[in-house]
Formats: structure tokens, C-alpha cells, sequence
């Protein structure tokens, strides 16, 4: 029986895992990005918590888990880079290379088949959508005067 367990867990985790309860969550995403200084912001009333992460010389690079209100649960994983186009005193495409790593990691993280779609998703121009095995990557590009902003919210399926 020990083995059956064992293995449905191990095909499991192949096939990308559903979130775990939001405070786990948070503690394997700061392990996962080596996240230096996390940040949980209790939830209140109708919101949740929320964890947040912002990363790279620039601060351009953002990882945030959202809280499904009261009830410890995790409502989507945000991903985001402020990327910019233009030198506003960052340099253009500060932080490109944290970026990279970090949506590598959520890839491997929520549809380890999919990595590598993730990334091309992330660093294309067009809105889109990955299926991965358990979670659903919604890409947004949104595209400013000097600044663009790419992001990833990651819902279970």
C-alpha cells in the first residue's frame, strides 16, 4: 500500500501540484526563488493575505500569492517584470535575467511539461494562455511609453 501511495504521489508531483494552503505556499515559493525579503500582508474582511516577493537590483521583479479570503487557501500566483523599454536610470530591460529565472521557476513550479511555453509566453508581446497539467498560466503584455508589463496569473484548474 506504502508503494501505491508513494507512486500516485510521484505522478502527482510530474504533473504539477495544486497549491498548497496559502502559508506552505508562500514558504516553498521563498524557498524556490530564494526570495531574501518576503513579505506577508494579512488579510482583512473581504481580502486575503497576501505574499509578496520583489526582486532584482531594480525592484522590476514581482511574485505575488493571493489569498482566498478567511479560509486559508490560495485564490492565484501573480508573476510580474516591469520591463523596461526605455532607460529611466535602470537601464533597459533591467532585471531581465532574475526575470528569466523566476518564471522558470513558477513553470517548473505549476506545469513542469510546460516550461519552457511559459517562458516564451512571458517574454512574447500577445496576451495568451498555457494549459499546463493542474494550472492555468494567464499571460497579460501590456505595453507602455518606456515601460512593459508582463504578467502571470496561475489559477488551478
Amino acid at each position: 500500500m506504502r508503494c501505491v501511495v508513494f507512486l500516485a504521489f510521484v505522478l502527482f508531483s510530474l504533473n504539477g501540484t495544486a497549491f498548497d494552503r496559502f502559508n506552505e505556499e508562500a514558504q516553498r515559493v521563498t524557498g524556490e526563488i530564494k526570495c531574501s525579503n518576503p513579505k506577508i500582508t494579512p488579510g482583512t474582511g473581504s481580502w486575503g493575505a497576501l505574499y509578496g516577493c520583489v526582486g532584482g537590483q531594480s525592484q522590476t521583479v514581482k511574485f505575488f500569492i493571493n489569498e482566498e479570503a478567511g479560509t486559508g487557501q490560495v485564490k492565484n500566483v501573480k508573476f510580474l517584470w516591469n520591463d523596461w523599454t526605455k532607460d529611466g536610470g535602470f537601464g533597459t530591460h533591467a532585471d531581465n535575467a532574475l526575470a528569466k529565472a523566476w518564471v522558470s521557476v513558477l513553470g517548473t513550479m505549476y506545469a513542469p511539461r510546460k516550461v519552457d511555453q511559459v517562458i516564451n509566453a512571458f517574454f512574447g508581446n500577445s496576451d495568451t494562455t498555457v494549459d499546463g497539467e493542474s494550472h492555468l498560466f494567464k499571460y497579460t503584455h501590456r505595453s507602455g511609453p518606456g515601460i512593459d508589463e508582463r504578467m502571470i496569473v496561475v489559477v488551478e484548474k
